[in-house]
């Protein structure tokens, strides 16, 4: 499940509490109100075993099916509590009035009746609560150390084991071979194998960027085989990672064609990287569809790149590998070499065991007690798998106990394991059940995206904060979903940026080799996977079972989709929906406007999708729309019923013509994007949006109708990021930057054509921000004087 009851259960009691101090404001009764007390004791009685039950589900199926029940019902009382709100809201003041007097009208009548039906569900779940869960007192619970606090030993960047360095070495001359046959250079296929987290990806990825293959090849393309893959898929792949657009070619032979074309009389560099073995009931299928994808692709780069270069990472040599050679119809035009990866010796892992633990001083393998050699055995000789209990190790203060509990935690014993990854799994687990409730459930969210999808932690952050997961009982409801709230000293993205430290430090999530990003290992992600299975679908709907009423969450990203599946609009509990990267158009929008009325994430970013129906207005628990780079003209004016919206994403939306006039409506927006996207016709007001955090595309103009003037800015106090771009002069000084304390990142572009050199200098002087201000960058010409304000002493934390 990806929603972790000890982090959401929390969450819902602090709902109820902000709820039960205004339940006259929301036009309740007394007997509702009590209800709702009843519904908050109930949860506060289970909450203090949902840790235990979390690490226990994993491996107890009687557990999971507790909490299965204890999730059912979280989820119907998050839906009623919002959509009271929604409704109290929405209703004209006079009944509020008649219900504090003389009792709910209406549909306010059945607040009472459906809390009252929601505490019996409750009272069942308390009753049959499992006898194998220990009850834990959060307040008599001991801090656990996470990555705030201080750590044995400094934060460094644990280097992989010498043998793993030599083999990279070796790889490197490998792919350097370059003989001759028949007046051609052959391609070469090497095939990288070994068992999972032994470090195949991490020596591809070595390989790739290194300098000296860049300089070698034409053009190098890391392409992610996906988990189940059809062989059209990694034809696709390749294609896009080529730069290539699949509009319009829709066959096997096309797509061939299309791939031809692009390496052409290039020396090709091709990473396919995570080639898994098939299940066992579809091993034949699956090994024809691997060995079919494979000979295309080569056969392709025989024909059209001589001399390119096809790096593959595979757990199963007896695969596809296998099959090439022995059915390889390509002769000594084709050069297979398969390198194998042995396992770290106990010695080597010993020593990456205590880097990865801050161990100090680092003892020899003699000088290493049972326990120590024990947990080091249990890794199985796999890097990852040692760097990951190294990191559970670093938080936990140095005791033989605490060796031992480690050593003999059940964790080591999960039985879910995937063939050739004994010690990696039970490593992660032990990791998972190690970390904060709030740090589960940051990884299992990340279960949503594809395995080698690149992370923005900012992305994941509005996610979250969308579906209500950051929330604390300490601020209430309501303002914890701000981004700017402060909750124990820190904001929530400073919170989700710990999580995401964490989780780092843990090994459990890798960043990406151009720091742009983050990923997740094959491993890690099957396990999140794992644990997600009954609320989360990824991929390509063609490879899925029918999809269960239970799904709460659906990611299909760059899957070639023309329109929205049917099936998603049968799916009416779905919270989360991402189709973004698709060619979709706007069939079947309408429906799911319709039929998904708890809809909380909507992502449609890069699609071909040009209108929005009317019926947008039916998700009034939307918090997040992006419809960035799409080919939308408009939106409804019904967009102004979403008040629940805080995220809105328009950027390099070139055909918008004008937005909604009651923008100013949507008064709980915190996140507005519009950069690369100008407005011709006269744009709304937007001084209504006083909870805005993020605003970018901001155009300054005066006396216009496609900008706005810089005082539209004044009431926008919370402000921590805006871009702006200056195209007319300002008749008027206006100093309203001076007013945002928050504000951290400025972006300056100034695009004035035809005003003299002093009007600009006076626009830049007047944009006058406060100390806080850490990021700055200015484009165009902004004059020739820099004003006084821009010094080390008038700005001391820019960075």
């Amino acid at each position: 499940m990806a929603m972790v009851m000890s982090a959401f259960v929390p969450v819902l009691i602090g709902s109820l509490e902000a709820t039960l101090k205004d339940w006259r404001l929301h036009g309740w009764s007394a007997a509702a109100r009590n209800e709702a007390q009843e519904l908050k004791r109930l949860m506060e009685a289970v909450e203090k075993f949902l840790e235990d039950a979390e690490n226990k589900r994993i491996q107890d199926r009687s557990v999971d099916r507790w909490l299965a029940r204890l999730r059912e019902a979280a989820y119907e009382a998050d839906h009623l509590l919002e959509s009271f709100k929604i409704e109290a809201e929405a209703a004209p003041p006079w009944k509020i009035q008649i219900a504090q007097y003389f009792g709910p009208i209406g549909t306010l009548k059945t607040v009472k009746r459906n809390i009252a039906r929601l505490n019996q569900i409750m009272s069942d779940i308390n009753k049959s609560i499992p006898t194998k869960l220990t009850a834990i007192d959060k307040k008599a619970e001991q801090p656990r150390n996470s990555l705030v606090e201080k750590l044995h030993g400094p934060d460094v960047s644990i280097e992989i084991s010498s043998l793993v360095e030599k083999l990279v070495e070796e790889d490197r001359l490998l792919v350097q071979r370059n003989k001759e046959v028949d007046g051609r250079h052959p391609v070469l296929l090497l095939a990288v194998c070994g068992m999972g987290g032994i470090g195949k990806t991490e020596i591809a990825r070595k390989i790739f960027h290194d300098q000296r293959i860049k300089s070698a090849f034409s053009t190098c393309l890391w392409v992610p085989v996906p988990k189940g893959f059809a062989h059209t898929d990694v034809l696709s792949a390749t294609i896009r990672a080529a730069g290539g657009d699949l509009k319009g070619s829709e066959t096997v032979n096309e797509r061939m064609k299309l791939l031809a074309e692009f390496v052409r009389g290039k020396r090709i560099f091709l990473v396919l990287n995570g080639s898994t073995s098939p299940r066992k009931a579809h091993l034949d299928t699956e090994y024809a569809k691997m060995h079919l994808s494979l000979m295309e692709t080569l056969h392709i780069l025989c024909a059209s790149a001589e001399g390119s270069r096809v790096l593959m990472t595979t757990r199963d040599e007896d695969g596809a590998v296998k099959l090439v050679q022995k059915e390889n119809s390509l002769g000594e035009r084709l050069v297979v070499l398969i390198h194998r990866i042995p396992r770290l010796t106990v010695d080597h892992g010993w020593m990456l065991l205590q880097k990865a633990a801050c161990l100090k001083p680092l003892k020899s393998i003699e000088d290493a007690s049972e326990v120590e050699i024990t947990t080091v055995k249990k890794c199985n000789g796999l890097p990852l798998a040692v760097k990951i209990v190294g990191g559970v190790l670093r938080r936990k203060n140095y005791t033989f106990e605490v060796w031992k509990s480690v050593c003999e935690s059940e964790a080591f014993s999960f039985k879910d394991l995937p063939e050739g990854t004994e010690g990696l799994m039970g490593s992660i687990c032990l990791s998972y059940q190690d970390a904060l409730p709030q740090v589960k459930q940051c990884l299992l969210y990340l279960s949503l995206f594809p395995m080698d999808f690149s992370i923005d932690h900012h992305f994941i952050t509005q996610l979250l904060i969308s579906e209500g997961l950051l929330h604390t009982r300490a601020t209430g409801v309501e303002n914890s979903h701000s981004l700017v709230e402060r909750t124990d000293s820190c904001s929530l993205e400073e919170k989700v940026d710990n999580y995401f430290k964490e989780l780092l430090e843990r090994k459990l999530l890798q960043q990406r080799q151009d720091r742009k990003g983050y990923m997740m290992h094959e491993r890690v992600w099957s396990f999140a996977q794992y644990l997600t299975k009954d609320e989360v679908r990824v991929g390509n709907l063609k490879h899925m079972d029918e999809l269960p009423a239970s799904l709460r969450r659906i990611s299909f990203i760059n899957m070639g989709l023309t329109s929205v599946p049917g099936e998603i609009g049968e799916l009416r509990s779905l919270r989360t929906l991402i189709l973004c990267g698709n060619p979709l158009n706007d069939d079947g929008l309408d429906t799911i406007f319709m039929n998904l009325k708890f809809l909380q994430v909507l992502d449609l970013t890069n699609t071909e999708i040009k209108c929005i129906p009317i019926t947008l207005g039916n998700l009034v628990h939307l918090r997040h729309l992006d419809l960035s780079q799409t080919r939308i003209e408009g939106l409804p004016e019904s967009i102004s019923r979403l008040r629940r919206l805080r995220f809105l994403g328009m950027r390099s939306c070139e055909n918008l013509a004008s937005l909604p006039i009651n923008m100013q409506k949507l008064s709980k927006l915190e996140y507005l994007n519009l950069r690369d996207t100008k407005i011709p016709n006269i744009p709304p007001r937007l001084r209504g949006l006083k909870h805005i955090t993020f605003l970018h595309g901001f155009i300054v103009v005066d006396n216009s109708s496609y900008g706005w003037p810089l005082d539209e800015l004044d009431n926008m106090r919370n402000l921590r990021s805006l871009h702006l771009k200056i195209e007319k002069g300002v008749d008027k000084d206006c100093e309203v930057l001076k007013n945002m304390p928050n504000l951290k990142s400025l972006e300056l572009y100034f695009a004035i054509e035809g005003l003299v050199q002093q009007s600009a200098e006076k626009i830049f002087r007047n944009l006058h921000p406060q100390l806080c201000l850490q990021s700055l960058k200015i484009h165009g010409d902004c004059g020739s004087a820099y004003p006084e304000w821009l010094s080390a002493t008038a700005l001391p934390n820019l960075q």
